[in-house]
C-alpha cells in the first residue's frame, strides 16, 4: 500500500520550500492540514495518443472516464488537468501538451501551481523492459533511459516519484527502438492493450481509495461490472 501524507517541511519539494509558502497555500484554500493530494501524470507525446510511447496518456484518460472527470486545458501549466476534490483528499490528473522529452516542464509547473509534493507525483508511462500488457509499480529510482521520466526528474530535481510502468515489449533489434515506441499498436495487440489499460486503472483506484472515499465506490462498481460479465 502506498501511504500518501503530508511531509515535514525539511522534505518539501523545492517548489514549496518555506513555511511562508505553505501558510499562504493553506490560507488561500489550496490545501488544508488534513487533506492529502496526489498528482497522476500520463506521460507521452501530445497529439500521438495511440502510439506505444503515449500509453500512459491512455491510462490516465481511462481513469478520468471511470471517475467521470472532465479535462480542462490549463495554459499556465502547459497541459490538460482534471480534478477530484473531496473532504479527505484531492486527486489531480495531468496530461502534458508537450513532446515526451519535455513532459517534465509541464509536471514542474503543475507541482508549483497545485502545491503538490514531488514525492506525491505518480507517473504512468510505457516501459520497454516489460512484456506487452504487464504493469508494475515502482517506487522511485532511475529513469532507465525513459525520456519522459528523465525530464520529470530533472525539472523536479527528485527521483522520489512513484511510477506505474506499462509494458510495451521490445523490438528484436536495438536500432528499431525509436521507430517501435513511436508506432501504434498492431491490431492483434489491441485487445491485450485495452485489458491492460483497464487493469492499470483498477490498480490506480485501489492505490488511491484509502484516502478518497469516492474511489472506493468507483472500484466497487468496476468489480461489480466485471463479475456480471
Amino acid at each position: 500500500m502506498i501511504i500518501i501524507h503530508w511531509r515535514r517541511l525539511s522534505t518539501l519539494s523545492p517548489f514549496i520550500s518555506t513555511k511562508r509558502a505553505v501558510r499562504r497555500l493553506l490560507r488561500e484554500g489550496g490545501m488544508d492540514q488534513h487533506q492529502t493530494t496526489c498528482l497522476v501524470v500520463g506521460l507521452g507525446n501530445y497529439g500521438k495518443e495511440r502510439t506505444r510511447h503515449s500509453v500512459g496518456r491512455l491510462v490516465v484518460d481511462s481513469l478520468a472516464t471511470t471517475l467521470n472527470l472532465q479535462w480542462e486545458r490549463k495554459r499556465e501549466i502547459l497541459g490538460h488537468a482534471a480534478e477530484l476534490m473531496t473532504d479527505d483528499g484531492r486527486l489531480l490528473l495531468l496530461k502534458p501538451r508537450l513532446y515526451m522529452n519535455e513532459n517534465g516542464k509541464c509536471v514542474a509547473k503543475a507541482v508549483k501551481h497545485f502545491g503538490v509534493f514531488a514525492d506525491d507525483v505518480f507517473l504512468v508511462h510505457d516501459d520497454l523492459e516489460l512484456p506487452l500488457g504487464k504493469c508494475m509499480i515502482k517506487m522511485g529510482g532511475s529513469a532507465k533511459g525513459h525520456n519522459g521520466v528523465r525530464s520529470t526528474m530533472a525539472h523536479l530535481r527528485s527521483d522520489k516519484m512513484t511510477r506505474l510502468r506499462f509494458g510495451i515489449g521490445r523490438p528484436v533489434h536495438r536500432h528499431q527502438v525509436t521507430d517501435y515506441v513511436l508506432s501504434e499498436f498492431y491490431e492483434r495487440e489491441e485487445s491485450l492493450v485495452e485489458a491492460a489499460v483497464q487493469s492499470s486503472v483498477e490498480l490506480l483506484l485501489m492505490k488511491f481509495a484509502h484516502f478518497i472515499p469516492e474511489l472506493k465506490d468507483a472500484t466497487y462498481e468496476e468489480e461489480h461490472r466485471t463479475d456480471q460479465r
